[in-house]
Formats: structure tokens, C-alpha cells, sequence
């Protein structure tokens, strides 16, 4: 997160959500410490920064949700113990609650995920191409 100017904050469970993105910033909040959590708002955030619709609080959401679920599973990250919360919340922002029309809502955001996702990996590839730097200097030095 702090590779991409994001700057996460800690507070307390409101009743509603465990993060929150204050949409057109660079703050994160959380009520829980959650990889899960943490990637469904830096999602968030990437998804404000790269696409210029606003207004469809659904739309955003199948994108957070889905492409949290994406980088965790490339990065290695765990989703375990959180697969039925996470299909109950795509299908509660799919536009029917059949299989099908949750598959169908993630097909149609599936642009805006793969780039969210190539951002991302493109920030923890820069960190992971400056950790290398830096242990081949200290090692040559």
C-alpha cells in the first residue's frame, strides 16, 4: 500500500464495513488486520485513480471484491475461511443471485479488474526489483 501513496489507517469496527476507502484520497481505513481486506481497498483506490466512472457503487465493488481476490490468489496470499463471505458478496452486488449472474457481473468488470491487478503487481514487482538492487550492491560491495 505504501508503495502506491496509500496511507492506511486504523479504526475501530463501525457496525457496517472492515475498510474503508475515502474515495478521491489516499487513505485506507481498517477495522481489521485482513490481506483480504487491505487488497479490496487498495482495489478500491486503483480503480478511482484509473477509470473515470463514478456513481455505480455495485460496479466498484464486484471490482474490489473480485480483484482482491485475484491478487491474493497470485501473490499467494490466503482467502481461506473467507470463500463463502466473498461469493455471498459478489452475489450481493451481481445484478441476480443465481451462479450465472454472478459469473455474468464479474465477465463484466473484468476489464477494470485486470487492470487494477497489473497495477498492483506492477508496484510489488518495482519492490521486489528494489530489494534485489539492494542485495546485489550489499553483496558485491
Amino acid at each position: 500500500a505504501e508503495k502506491l501513496g496509500i496511507e492506511v489507517k486504523w479504526q475501530p469496527f463501525n457496525g457496517r464495513a472492515l475498510g474503508i476507502y475515502k474515495f478521491g484520497t489516499n487513505e485506507v481505513y481498517l477495522a481489521e488486520k485482513s490481506n483480504l481486506t487491505l487488497a479490496h481497498e487498495v482495489c478500491h483506490f486503483l480503480d478511482f485513480k484509473t477509470n473515470a466512472v463514478r456513481g455505480d457503487i455495485a460496479t466498484a465493488e464486484l471490482v474490489a471484491e473480485f480483484g482482491a481476490c485475484v491478487i491474493l490468489s497470485i501473490t499467494k496470499g490466503s482467502t481461506e475461511g473467507h470463500t463463502g463471505s466473498i461469493y455471498s458478496y459478489l452475489q450481493m452486488y451481481s445484478k441476480g443471485k443465481n451462479p450465472e449472474a454472478v459469473l455474468k457481473a464479474i465477465m463484466t468488470v473484468s476489464n477494470r479488474v485486470e487492470t487494477v491487478v497489473n497495477l498492483f503487481l506492477d508496484a510489488a514487482e518495482s519492490i521486489t526489483d528494489a530489494n534485489t538492487t539492494t542485495e546485489t550492491t550489499a553483496i558485491s560491495a
